[in-house]
């Protein structure tokens, strides 16, 4: 099955698992996460993790998602974002958690101890709906893990 399948050696009867009765098979859920940082007081060099906390029973917490690969430089307004696959869809997140790992190279005592959030923003890739979680510039301390909860208006950030 697929696109070489003629080049496989394998023969026979095969079959696929799909998702129980009522849910698509094979379908992931698409959500496209981005962190804006807000003022820094002077450049960081670390990584932004965030989580979601919804209401799904079979999904409560989701993450925590690292906004990037490596630990990367991080400035005033800085928008990290990232593409998320998850298996089951996420209602009704009610609230983010963000934290913030200062690396340990041996020049990173000349980088701040704190990522300032201004606002985190999650979009899902079926609906386009958005949900913004407001930081208002609030300081994330090194290995400290912040809550922020839903934005009542979309542009209140």
């Amino acid at each position: 099955m697929g696109y070489h399948s003629n080049e496989s050696g394998a023969r026979g009867n095969f079959y696929l698992m799909t998702n129980q009765k009522g849910q698509a098979p094979h379908c992931t859920y698409h959500y496209i996460m981005s962190v804006e940082a807000g003022i820094m007081d002077g450049k960081g060099y670390g990584q932004v993790d965030i989580s979601l906390g919804g209401s799904s029973s079979a999904n409560t917490v989701f993450g925590p998602v690292p906004m990037t690969d490596k630990p990367t430089y991080l400035e005033s307004n800085t928008v990290l974002t990232r593409l998320v696959v998850n298996p089951k869809k996420i209602s009704s997140m009610s609230d983010v958690k963000v934290s913030y790992k200062k690396d340990d190279c041996w020049t990173c005592f000349t980088y701040t101890d704190f990522f300032r959030l201004q606002k985190v923003q999650v979009t899902s890739g079926e609906d386009q709906s958005r949900t913004v979680y407001c930081g208002k510039n609030t300081s994330v301390a090194k290995d400290q893990v912040r809550s922020f909860s839903k934005a009542e208006q979309l542009n209140s950030c």
